[in-house]
């Protein structure tokens, strides 16, 4: 569990991560503007920008909290609920669950052309599936405090949302793989491999922070938190240099 020097310690990696996250997006934008691929990527970076700043901010904001919705017994130990970063991690909730969901919309795109991921079945499955993804987890997931200590309660809505991102992506780079195979070597090959290195780092950095979680590797967050982070942070890199070329 994070103590407080732990989550000040993460403010400039998620900071950084979110700047970069959020300058990538402006700019995929802003180099196609009416492209449904750029704008899909556009919002989805920008969202996981957010999310992230959003992040860097709940957790040090947790420690001082004096309001709270109740509390929690977990193997006998009482954790406080504090309200405001209850709230903000619902709000960064919402955001991060765009990201898994446009990036498989985006592979979409790629595999089968703007105008068959424009249908209205599409569009509206892709909605659906947000929607599954993101509710759950907002009404099982609980920022807790006890002492120095904050943390999310590792609960079904949290596993709900860590599975559901790795199917999500899982499938994504499945169709970018068979698309990537379609190519000679060219251009197009290569912004389909840098869309799969930067999809492969965003999954590696989830399922990473999954297994940190499971090994109870808080004395070691200094290191592990960065690393994820790190992994996120180039992904966004790889899928800027795959719009730039697409």
């Amino acid at each position: 569990m994070p103590s407080l020097l732990q989550d000040f310690y993460m403010i400039p990696f998620k900071l950084l991560e979110g700047v970069i996250y959020i300058s990538i997006a402006v700019i995929i934008l802003n180099r196609n503007k009416k492209s449904t691929l750029h704008r899909t990527y556009f919002v989805s970076i920008l969202s996981w920008g957010i999310y992230i700043l959003l992040d860097m901010i709940l957790y040090p904001l947790a420690h001082f909290e004096t309001t709270y919705t109740g509390t929690l017994t977990i193997d006998s130990q009482v954790w406080e609920i504090p309200l405001v970063a209850n709230i903000l991690r619902d709000i960064a909730l919402i955001f991060a669950g765009i990201l898994a969901v446009g990036f498989l919309y985006a592979s979409i795109i790629l595999k089968y052309g703007e105008d068959y991921a424009k249908k209205p079945k599409i569009i509206l499955t892709f909605f659906i599936l947000y929607f599954v993804v993101v509710i759950p987890t907002i009404l099982f997931d609980v920022t807790i405090r006890s002492g120095d200590y904050v943390k999310s309660y590792f609960n079904i809505g949290s596993v709900l949302m860590m599975f559901a991102q790795i199917v999500i992506l899982l499938i994504g780079l499945y169709y970018l793989a068979q698309l990537y195979s379609k190519f000679e070597e060219g251009i197009p090959k290569r912004s389909i491999g840098n869309f799969i290195l930067g999809t492969a780092l965003l999954l590696g950095g989830i399922i990473f922070f999954i297994v940190v979680g499971l090994m109870n590797l808080t004395a070691y967050a200094a290191i592990t938190g960065p690393i994820g982070h790190g992994m996120w942070t180039v992904g966004a890199i790889f899928i800027y240099k795959g719009n730039t070329r697409s």
